[in-house]
């Protein structure tokens, strides 16, 4: 699944170390393998081949011996690396386990670290001459070294398959390495990484790439030091791409000549240019700043992008590893920045390389999606642990599916900068951007391309090509981003053509939460429309729920799931408000239907109401229809909202005429006599069966909701505020949950007044909390 659910870019819950934690091993859930010593260094540390091993490395370690506790190992362990000079010349170990990275908001730090010598960290001392304990430094650390006291806490178990343990410290630990691998990954430019465990009087290796684990067995190493020993030996003799560096990525000083470019073009841009703010963000000097280079897969050329810190960067160590650059390109670096987006995209023959699918889509001038200017494989990046996977497990046949997805390398540049949707001005604005997206969808749609992952993250605002209104303030159009998941509407493959589900929970349609291996249709991306709507809506526009339970709301709305006898599902608010039509919550002991109101202080209905209780309605048909059946609700032959099939494309219309064309086009009548239809009442809907399926029917294309949005944006006929908008009030730092849960009803100490009321036939129950990342969801990558 792309993004956690409770500590993702979307999350509503303030970040719990220990639950991202615990969603990052099941992230990795049956992707370790655990190999001979022998084998993991003919696989991934070959021996050097110029210089002979020493013969006294099984002395290395032998002043050593059992210790008390954690602390007390590490001056013996380094003063044993950093004694031998022949060991690892030109790096040097360190302690770093009581101070964190300062560019790490939690402020994590592993206990010790493998650096070069001229990158380790600094003692630093303050004015009065004091000093302070060298920190941890993800973007420089070469080999991360985390010790335990024993092998109580040891992550892998030999016995085991797939070296998965069962007690819940030894799983904490797993969690806690895979963060600090994480960091290290979002730092630096890697194809993988080094890890050294040291539990007690054992050590293991670790080796991670994007698709699994490889890990030594455990070893003794004060009786038989000299495996641990050879590995620091080997390794330090390793080139740098040997040893996982990304050898494409040039890491750039702070004051270098191409450092100056991105500093100069902040300097020129104009100051009501909002990427100028973007990009002189990402100027951050505690974050290392890159050239990155890719040969063009369109031009064969190589093509050069300076960049500083990212601006986003995907939660998580399996999987894609996505990170977003603004970037100037060395070709004409004065003209506008472009943005560059660094993934592990993932190899299958029905996922079709994301650039491929914008050139295809700018082929066709399709509406509000993204220009490619250029993309490609990186040679000789690609995860090789699926491969391996196979060759350990001899008894497995060739034909089982693996759990490790194969990930290459990737890079693509677009030549929009968008800025994020949480930044409309208004709530026509939001409306705006979301009638932008239906239409991009629209248009791929009818390529036979979907896209699958309609979420806040990949619907940016960018300024509109419409003609500016001299005097008024600049107009901002949606663009439907980051088309990697898309696929082919009419593939054959098997449901599940990865071992994972795709999307980002938050957004993701409750039928395709609550069944795993669904095929993502029409109705499920529309669904996603409606969970963006209301995500901005009840963070960004005056409501109805008080202050103090807003989190609350968020949270049981967005985050929630909970378990099914397959894993884990979609969480009671969603699933309910799709099933019921409306969304409801607790508040000062009574059950409130969320409104919206027309601007803060006013108790004046918004336009938005309309919008959410109509699309509600036809959702409420469509699960009605689907639990009933089962089965696809089929519209009518020449029903108006049959499905886009034409490979052909009309010229493009105005945002106003686009969907009434469209129907008038499928019925063959007038434009002008082709308005939205609206649904008819409630009661009736639920009586009737020919009714829901006229309304579920509007789901079968873009055109119902189209019009819907286009009539509504039409400004003759409703009126909208323009002061609006009101500050976030999703809560500063995130929401807090409460501890009781109870499996089926949840209690929640300390909980504000209001709770979101689910229905259950007659009952009223609290969704209750996730317990954690949900079993065969995938985490983006």
């Amino acid at each position: 699944m792309k993004g956690f659910p409770t500590s993702g870019t979307w999350s509503t819950e303030a970040f719990d170390r220990h639950k991202h934690r615990r969603e990052l091993r099941i992230a990795m859930d049956g992707k370790s393998t655990i190999i001979s010593w022998q084998d993991f260094f003919k696989e991934f540390v070959p021996e050097p081949a110029e210089e002979v091993k020493p013969k006294n490395l099984s002395t290395v370690f032998f002043p050593l011996s059992k210790t008390k506790n954690e602390v007390s190992m590490y001056t013996p362990l380094l003063a044993a690396l950093n004694g031998r000079a022949d060991l690892c010349p030109g790096y040097t170990f360190l302690c770093s386990s009581s101070k964190g990275d300062d560019t790490c908001d939690s402020k994590q730090a592993v206990d010790c670290g493998m650096y070069r010598e001229s990158k380790a960290p600094p003692i630093e001392t303050d004015e009065h001459g004091n000093t302070s304990p060298r920190a941890t430094d993800w973007s420089n650390i070469e080999v991360s070294i985390e010790c335990k006291s024993g092998t109580d806490k040891d992550p892998f178990d030999d016995t085991e398959p797939d070296g998965q343990v069962l007690s819940e410290l030894r799983k904490e630990t797993l969690g806690q390495i895979l963060g600090y691998l994480q960091f290290i990954f979002d730092r630096q430019q890697r194809m993988f990484l080094f890890m050294v465990l040291i539990l007690g009087s054992y050590a293991r290796v670790v080796r991670v790439d994007r698709s699994g684990i490889f890990v030594t067995k455990r070893l003794n190493y004060l009786t038989d030091g000299e495996p641990l020993a050879e590995f620091f030996w080997r390794f330090a003799r390793l080139s740098s791409t040997e040893q996982g560096q990304d050898p494409t990525a040039e890491r750039i000083a702070h004051d270098s000549s191409y450092a100056n470019l991105l500093k100069a073009k902040v300097l020129s841009m104009n100051k009501d240019d909002y990427r100028r703010g973007l990009l002189e963000a990402t100027l951050d000097k505690k974050w290392p700043w890159w050239l990155l280079s890719f040969k063009d897969q369109e031009t064969k050329n190589v093509r050069k992008f300076v960049v500083g810190k990212p601006n986003f960067t995907s939660p998580g160590v399996a999987g894609r590893g996505t990170r977003g650059f603004i970037a100037l390109d060395l070709e004409k670096p004065m003209d506008s920045p472009v943005y560059l987006k660094d993934a592990w995209r993932v190899v299958h023959d029905d996922i079709e390389k994301e650039g491929n699918t914008l050139k295809r889509l700018n082929n066709v001038n399709a509406s509000y999606v993204p220009t490619l200017e250029a993309h490609g494989d990186l040679d000789g990046q690609t995860t090789v642990s699926q491969d391996l996977w196979f060759k350990y497990r001899p008894s497995i046949s060739p034909h089982t599916p693996c759990p490790l997805k194969k990930h290459t390398h990737y890079r693509i540049v677009v030549q929009e900068v968008g800025k994020p949707l949480t930044e409309i001005a208004s709530g026509y604005d939001l409306i705006n951007a979301l009638y932008c997206c239906i239409r991009a969808h629209s248009d791929a749609y009818e390529l036979g391309i979907i896209h699958r992952d309609i979420s806040v993250g990949n619907i940016l605002l960018y300024p509109s090509k419409d003609i500016a209104v001299q005097g008024q303030p600049q107009v901002f159009d949606g663009m439907l981003t980051d088309w990697e998941l898309s696929k082919d509407v009419n593939s054959k493959s098997p449901v599940g053509r990865q071992p994972d589900r795709t999307g980002t929970w938050q957004f993701t349609s409750a039928q395709a939460l609550r069944d795993c291996q669904k095929t993502i249709e029409i109705q499920d991306e529309l669904e996603s429309v409606f969970h963006v709507l209301l995500y901005i809506a009840i963070r960004f526009l005056p409501h109805n729920c008080g202050k103090d339970s807003v989190g609350f709301l968020l949270t049981s709305y967005f985050d929630d799931y909970k378990e099914t006898n397959t894993g884990y599902g979609c969480g009671a608010a969603k699933l309910s408000s799709m099933r019921h039509g409306e969304i409801t919550f607790d508040q000062d002991r009574d059950t409130i239907q969320l409104r919206f109101f027309y601007r803060a202080g006013s108790t004046k209905s918004h336009p938005i109401n309309d919008i959410v209780d109509e699309l509600l309605t036809w959702f409420k048909s469509h699960y009605t229809l689907t639990f009933r059946s089962r089965n696809p609700v089929k519209p009518d032959a020449g029903n108006e909202s049959s499905r886009e099939s034409s490979p052909t494309r009309s010229p493009r219309m105005p945002k106003k005429t686009w969907a009434a064309t469209k129907r008038a086009k499928a019925l063959g009548t007038p434009a002008s006599t082709a308005k939205a239809s609206k649904s008819t009442s409630k009661s009736s809907a639920r009586e009737n069966l020919e009714v829901d399926k006229e309304n579920a029917a509007k789901l079968e294309s873009h055109i119902a909701i189209a019009a819907l949005f286009e009539e509504y944006l039409d400004e003759s006929q409703h009126a909208w505020p323009r002061d609006d908008k009101v500050e976030d009030q999703r809560p500063k730092g995130g929401y807090k949950r409460g501890q009781d849960v109870l499996r089926g009803q949840t209690s929640y100490q300390n909980q504000p007044t209001s709770s979101l009321s689910i229905k259950r036939g007659v009952e009223t129950v609290e969704a209750p909390e996730p317990p954690s990342t949900p079993k065969h969801r995938r985490i983006e990558g």
